[in-house]
């Protein structure tokens, strides 16, 4: 039996209880590559069948999204000009609206950031030992940038799942906990309790580890780069519109920062 087959199959089976809808499509396309290079055919037909038996239920798992709620994420990208790896920055803001009938007051609003940086708030690349990490808000990120005469570059707001909102509002706790540890250049183990600015945005994907955001990038470049995985991944739905209004709920309209276009 082939071992990446059975990996597969396995996977399905453990993701049957608490997958929404995204994550078992994604799952479905993983099966549709597989079965087309011809290695599910070597599988045994007991795990098979419970792959497909988890993809037959891709409309029936329900979503741990409350009615009325919609989910939103924005991924930002901070450097210098020129650009130099202790002068930049990646971070994330999600925000989680409640529903609201037209004309009535604003719609309730929650907003985290996952901005990780360390304590003394000066990123030193080459430092051969962590040191202790502090999750910034976003206005201490957005003043921060400013006082170092960084360009704050967004992409974004990007609407998402309840579910994939959930995974960002975990890592989001986990950073808030106390429990990492800041490195500009941290393991690539995503167990690691060590994390730099980009990892700390990016293990909010729990399919995949950290070696999909392979650090070659920095600033602008990794914050992009992180847009076209989740665009890859399918984590951000389909284009619902002008979000603008959640920039200036959230009070971006207060600072210079780039808009770029989707990848």
């Amino acid at each position: 039996m082939d071992k990446r087959a059975k990996d597969f199959a396995n996977n399905a089976y453990s993701n049957l209880a608490s997958a929404s809808k995204a994550t078992i499509i994604h799952t479905r396309k993983r099966f549709d590559k597989l079965w087309s290079s011809g290695l599910m055919r070597k599988v045994d037909p007991i795990w098979c069948g419970i792959a497909l038996l988890a993809l037959s239920l891709t409309f029936a798992l329900p979503s741990p999204s409350q009615a009325g709620e919609r989910y939103y994420l924005i991924i930002f990208g901070a450097q210098s000009h020129p650009k130099l790896p202790r002068n930049t920055h990646t971070f994330a803001t999600f925000v989680k609206v409640g529903d609201c009938a037209p004309g009535a007051t604003p719609p309730v609003l929650h907003a985290y950031t996952i901005s990780w940086l360390p304590q003394t708030l000066k990123v030193r690349p080459f430092r051969c030992h962590d040191e202790p990490g502090v999750n910034l808000t976003l206005e201490q990120t957005l003043a921060w940038a400013c006082e170092n005469n960084l360009r704050v570059s967004e992409w974004g707001p990007y609407e998402i799942e309840g579910e994939f909102y959930e995974n960002v509002y975990n890592e989001y706790l986990k950073m808030q906990s106390g429990q990492y540890r800041y490195k500009a250049i941290d393991p690539r183990s995503r167990g690691s309790r060590t994390t730099d600015c980009i990892h700390a945005v990016s293990d909010m994907d729990p399919l995949h580890g950290r070696d999909e955001y392979f650090l070659i990038r920095t600033g602008d470049s990794a914050s992009r780069h992180l847009v076209v995985v989740l665009f890859d991944r399918e984590r951000v739905l389909a284009d619902p519109g002008n979000l603008s209004w959640i920039d200036a709920a959230v009070g971006l309209n207060n600072y210079p920062i780039v808009h770029r276009p989707d990848p």
